[in-house]
């Protein structure tokens, strides 16, 4: 009777064991180190290149399984190699692959592990440049292997799981972009301010032998003798013809080849 009972109570345990077993084996899954300085390698064996270390705790995203091992998207802490021959840069950190199935190596020569494979139009995020080599940043496509003993299943829900890839390093780059860019422009706007407002008074005429698709037909004129051409909006200073004005403006150093400076009009009023 008591072997019987023992007999029942290991069928159980097999039968759970059983189902937990096959749902951590439904891929792909999450998975979390449980030491440190857990290997990450370029193949299923401890004869393959180490790629990189996971500590305690950290999260990796299962995809397979062969034997002992499982197969891994290579975490971000790592890096992987591409030849330059089939890179095209688009600046100094991002390139895009120029040709089908490029492989990306464990290490930059052509005899290293294989770990995954890129094609035309794939974007890379390249950390450092060397004679022949890319060193670059994993990418989704890419992947390595951990021995099972040495991982723990957490859960099969992997819509959390958002590794910093090439997509999150991109945004990133433009974000700084766009800042620089602005920088930039409010730079050229404080020099703007900072140049020197001229500020005149005389009478406003139309230039008879002025074309009339030049813009540049105004001239203000101080006690009789033209000083600027004015540019600005056509139809206020139309209005203000054969009056007496004050303008308030820049010298526009774009445009040299007039027999008067170009005054680009901030502000214009009618004076009595």
């Amino acid at each position: 009777m008591i072997l019987r009972k023992i007999f029942i109570i290991l069928i159980v345990s097999c039968f759970f064991s059983s189902l937990a077993l096959g749902k951590q084996e439904t891929f792909p899954f999450l998975a979390q180190a449980i030491n440190d300085k857990v290997n990450v390698r370029a193949g299923g064996n401890i004869n393959f290149e180490k790629l990189c270390q996971l500590n305690k705790g950290d999260t990796v995203l299962v995809v397979d399984k062969e034997y002992s091992w499982y197969k891994v998207q290579i975490p971000n802490n790592s890096a992987v190699y591409i030849t330059k021959k089939y890179i095209r840069l688009e600046g100094n950190l991002i390139g895009e692959v120029t040709a089908t199935d490029v492989n990306v190596r464990a290490m930059p020569n052509v005899n290293a592990s294989v770990v995954g494979r890129v094609s035309t139009g794939d974007k890379i995020y390249i950390l450092e440049e060397m004679s022949d080599w890319y060193k670059i940043e994993p990418i989704a496509q890419t992947y390595g292997w951990i021995s099972e003993e040495m991982l723990s299943f957490k859960t099969n829900d992997i819509s959390g799981y958002e590794p910093k890839q090439l997509s999150v390093k991109l945004k990133e780059l433009a974000e700084e972009k766009t800042s620089q860019e602005k920088e930039i422009v409010a730079q050229k706007q404080k020099e703007e301010e900072a140049a020197i407002l001229i500020k005149v008074q005389g009478d406003l005429e139309e230039r008879a032998d002025s074309p009339q698709t030049d813009v540049i037909r105004y001239l203000i004129s101080e006690n009789q003798i033209p000083s600027y051409y004015l540019q600005g909006p056509i139809e206020i200073i139309q209005q203000l013809v054969d009056h007496r004005v004050a303008v308030e403006g820049r010298i526009n150093e774009d445009l040299k080849d007039y027999s008067y400076p170009v005054l680009t009009i901030k502000k214009i009023q009618f004076v009595l």
